[in-house]
């Protein structure tokens, strides 16, 4: 793959250059979205209702961010796993209640033999 109009961008380092802008977006949303629809996006755990107590803030928090880091990026094309798919749902939702353009969205199985190094 020609690599020459393709660019990789570390989240962590993009969030540090204007983290006020990150972190008002992601509270935007937060408000925006209900306890609920936030729990939809989490992992196995937490889903039913009984283990509600059982997830961290942290967890639950999380799917606000990834959502988040979508526009934030300014992403043309969001690649996630087929089990972030309800974020990648849950982003266009936001995009919807906001007024934002819509993320093109491509979900996939885990990539095989990707590793760092």
């Amino acid at each position: 793959m020609d690599l020459k109009n393709v660019k990789f961008l570390w989240c962590s380092d993009e969030i540090n250059k204007n983290p006020d802008k990150y972190w008002s977006m992601v509270m935007d949303m937060a408000q925006r979205s209900t306890l609920n629809r936030v729990i939809k996006c989490c992992t196995a755990m937490g889903r039913k209702e009984e283990e509600r107590e059982k997830l961290q803030a942290s967890q639950i928090f999380y799917p606000c961010m990834q959502a988040t880091d979508i526009f934030y990026l300014g992403a043309d094309i969001c690649q996630l796993g087929l089990d972030q798919r309800k974020v990648n749902t849950f982003a266009i939702e936001y995009a919807m209640k906001v007024g934002l353009p819509k993320p093109v969205v491509i979900s996939h199985h885990m990539m095989y033999g990707l590793k760092e190094g």
